[in-house]
């Protein structure tokens, strides 16, 4: 009897597993495949996921929105000439772009906005979504996002800044520490954000009303935040408004639907060469007479700092 019994517990042990998968640890994160074993693609090389510890620095928050409502904010363009206004002078404050550039790359896509500054001069800055959910930002020490879903109604935005040539400065970990820049403070110990939607962001009247701030919120993090989630958990796009502005969040949302009907029929999957991670954002001027979808070509991965490097 125990030598059946035994027999039958070998053959449901042979038969009984437990999901599991392939894990990789990069920049302190512990990254997971959930796809098919037939489709994993190498890592992304990610260039912040690649530089020494010293010059990168991660934080991380709950936002109480659908992680795409959170993303698609990160890419509205236009906003940062209002909403973020008064926190600097630059010029991406206080002029509205009017131009607009999108190229698809083999991960994702490849932006450019243009300002005219009124002298013969177009400001150009570039970002970069990264499938599935990365964003590559232009900034003196670059700075990326990755925004990963929780559930419907609430996303964990990964926020991080590093630099290519060094550490980063005690200057750009200042920033880091007040939350005046894409970065939030947290209650100790969690990923709540001491200023949040229960407290209204602790908004400032009195640095709004004195034009210092065009939210009265500190922190460029917390200010995209809160328009994030004011639209509600998921937002009714049955009302909104789409404009020539608009064309990156037109784009995502047509780079996600061809990416699911293409795992459907089997085709070729954005994403799947690690080495189109590697891209480089930048801020420029150039004469209005520059061709800007060649200067893109030029720059997009940065052949001139790398081959610096």
């Amino acid at each position: 009897m125990n030598r059946r019994y035994e027999a039958q517990l070998e053959n449901i042990q042979q038969q009984l597993k437990i999901k599991a998968y392939p894990c990789i640890e990069r920049a302190e994160i512990v990254w997971a495949y959930m796809g098919p074993p037939k489709l994993k693609p190498a890592f992304s090389e990610l260039d912040w996921t690649l530089v020494p510890t010293s010059h990168r620095l991660s934080t991380r928050h709950i936002q109480e929105c659908n992680w795409l409502q959170a993303l698609e904010g990160g890419f509205d363009a236009a906003h940062l000439t209002f909403l973020h206004k008064g926190e600097t002078s630059h010029v991406s404050r206080t002029i509205v772009p009017t131009l607009y550039e999108v190229q698809q790359t083999d991960a994702g896509f490849y932006t450019a906005t243009g300002r005219d500054m009124g002298d013969g001069r177009i400001y150009w800055n570039t970002n970069a979504l990264l499938m599935p959910a990365h964003k590559i930002i232009s900034a003196v020490a670059p700075a990326a996002h990755m925004w990963m879903p929780i559930d419907d109604e609430h996303s964990m935005l990964d926020s991080t800044e590093f630099r290519f040539d060094g550490p980063l400065t005690e200057k750009d970990l200042e920033k880091v520490r007040g939350g005046k820049w894409i970065h939030t403070v947290n209650h100790p110990g969690t990923d709540i954000s001491v200023l949040n939607k229960s407290n209204d962001y602790m908004i400032d009247r009195a640095a709004q009303g004195a034009g210092k701030s065009y939210t009265g919120m500190q922190g460029l993090g917390i200010q995209d935040c809160a328009v994030q989630e004011s639209m509600g958990p998921i937002a009714d796009r049955t009302r909104e408004f789409l404009l020539p502005c608009d064309i990156e969040i037109v784009k995502i949302r047509r780079l996600y639907m061809q990416a699911l009907d293409d795992m459907a029929t089997g085709k070729p999957l954005l994403g799947m060469n690690a080495a189109g991670y590697r891209m480089r954002m930048e801020r420029w001027f150039a004469p209005k007479s520059d061709d800007i979808l060649a200067m893109m070509a030029e720059r997009k991965y940065g052949a001139a700092a790398r081959a610096a490097e």
